[in-house]
């Protein structure tokens, strides 16, 4: 597995370390971004730079406040992790249920046995997000669990 951790700067650079990491040629890869700017647009602008970089990619974003890149925290900037796997097979999933029966949909109506853990993030503010966990476990208890909820910096908005 290979995983670099970047704290975003400018589109050109941004290219410029897709290139010399040849993350274009990752059919396994991952690439999450915690943007902390509260700026719609400016979130989309980096979906839409990643997804055109690299169409191959599973790329998850989210709204952020306070971005952990190393050991540190930062605010109000955007921290990109990309994670290129080897033995690792990337399944998208998508449910616009953030709560009980939504986990209960994604555990038992998507997933397969052979998979051994998720990733999942939700909206922070009207979601449900223990509620679509305790769905998840009630259909596959044994399912490995990370992510989290979004957040906008103390805003609740």
């Amino acid at each position: 597995m290979k995983v670099v951790n970047i704290v975003f700067e400018s589109a050109e650079a941004l290219r410029e370390l897709i290139a010399k990491n040849e993350f274009y040629n990752e059919k396994n890869l991952l690439v999450q971004f915690f943007d902390g700017r509260d700026d719609a647009d400016a979130f989309n602008e980096i979906a839409k730079l990643l997804k055109n970089e690299l169409s191959q990619a599973t790329i998850v974003g989210v709204s952020a406040g306070g971005e952990i890149i190393g050991d540190k925290m930062i605010d109000f900037k955007v921290v990109i992790s990309f994670c290129a796997f080897e033995n690792t097979t990337l399944i998208p999933l998508y449910t616009p249920k953030c709560d009980f029966d939504g986990g209960v949909e994604i555990a038992s109506g998507i997933l397969k046995d052979e998979i051994k853990s998720a990733l999942f993030f939700s909206e922070g503010i009207n979601g449900k997000p223990e509620a679509f966990l305790k769905g998840v476990k009630s259909a596959k208890n044994k399912l490995v669990i990370g992510g989290g909820a979004s957040a906008d910096n103390g805003k609740f908005s």
